[in-house]
C-alpha cells in the first residue's frame, strides 16, 4: 500500500469520526485514527512481504527453467563405453571419447574375433575406440586363435592421421628413433597387450603398471593416460566374472588431452 493511499485512508477515518460519533462508539477520534494507522501499517507490511515472496518465486522459477533448457554435456565417456557389449557392435555403438581434460572409461567389453593364427586374427578384429585427441586415437582389439591351446588376446594400439608423432607405451612399443606415421604397421603401434592363460578355460589380467602411454603430435595435440585390460578364454572353473560366459576381453582406463 503506498503512502498516498495510507494518508487518504487516515483522512477519511478522521473525518468520519468527527462527523458521525456513533460510528466510533465511545472511543475518541484520536484513538480511532491511531487504530486506523496501525491497521494500514500492517496491511502495508503484508503487501511488501507478499511482493518479496513473489519476486523470490519468480527468480527460482527462472533459474529452474534456465537449468532445464541448458545443453546437456557428457561428463564422462563411461556410459557410452559400457554400451559397447562386444567388438562386433563397437563401430556403430561406441565412439572414442574426444579427450579435452580428463576422461574416465567405464567397462568396455569385446568378443574375440577368431583367426587361423595371431596375425590373421588381429588384422580381422574390429577396432574398439577408447580415446582420441586431435589426430591421435587409442583403440582396443580382442581376438583369438589356436597355438596348441585356444588363446584370447586383449590389445591396445595407438594410431594417427598426422605424420611425425612421438609416442611410448610402458607395456609395448615406442617411436624410438622414428616417428609414428599414418602408415606405421599396427604391430609397431602396440601400447599394451595380454593373453589368456595357456590352459583351456582360463583368464589373465594385464599388469596395471604396463598400461601407461603418451603421445605428442606435430599440431600440438598431446594425449596421455593409462589403460587396463584382461582376457578370458572359455569358461574357467573360477567362474565367468565381469566378462560373462564364453571367451572375451574387457578394457577400461583414463586419459588426459591437451
Amino acid at each position: 500500500m503506498s503512502r498516498t493511499n495510507v494518508a487518504a485512508a487516515l483522512a477519511l477515518v478522521v473525518a468520519l469520526s468527527f462527523a458521525v460519533p456513533a460510528l466510533a462508539g465511545s472511543a475518541s477520534p484520536l484513538k480511532v485514527a491511531k487504530k486506523a494507522l496501525g491497521l494500514s501499517k500492517k496491511a502495508d507490511k503484508r503487501s511488501r512481504t507478499a511482493l518479496k515472496r513473489a519476486n523470490t518465486a519468480t527468480a527460482n522459477a527462472s533459474a529452474a527453467l534456465a537449468k532445464a533448457n541448458a545443453p546437456v554435456t557428457e561428463a564422462a565417456h563411461a556410459g557410452n563405453a559400457d554400451h559397447a557389449a562386444n567388438a562386433d557392435h563397437a563401430a556403430g555403438a561406441d565412439k572414442a571419447a574426444a579427450v579435452d581434460g580428463m576422461t574416465v572409461l567405464g567397462r568396455v567389453k569385446a568378443t574375440p574375433t577368431i583367426g587361423a593364427d595371431a596375425g590373421t586374427a588381429q588384422a580381422s578384429a574390429p577396432e574398439v575406440p577408447l580415446f582420441s585427441r586431435g589426430p591421435l586415437r587409442v583403440y582396443a582389439k580382442c581376438f583369438g586363435y589356436t597355438d596348441g591351446n585356444p588363446n584370447v588376446t586383449a590389445s591396445v594400439f595407438i594410431a594417427t592421421t598426422q605424420n611425425g608423432v612421438i609416442f611410448a607405451g610402458e607395456g609395448g612399443s615406442d617411436s624410438g628413433n622414428f616417428y609414428l606415421q599414418t602408415g606405421t604397421p599396427e604391430s609397431s603401434r602396440l601400447l599394451h597387450s595380454q593373453d589368456s592363460q595357456d590352459s583351456v578355460g582360463s583368464l589373465n589380467s594385464g599388469d596395471p603398471g604396463d598400461g601407461e602411454f603418451y603421445a605428442f603430435a606435430p599440431d600440438g595435440s598431446v594425449l596421455q593416460g593409462h589403460v587396463y585390460l584382461a582376457a578370458k578364454q572359455g569358461d574357467p572353473a573360477v567362474g565367468d566374472g565381469p566378462i560373462g560366459p564364453g571367451s572375451g576381453c574387457v578394457f577400461t582406463g583414463r586419459a588426459f588431452g591437451s
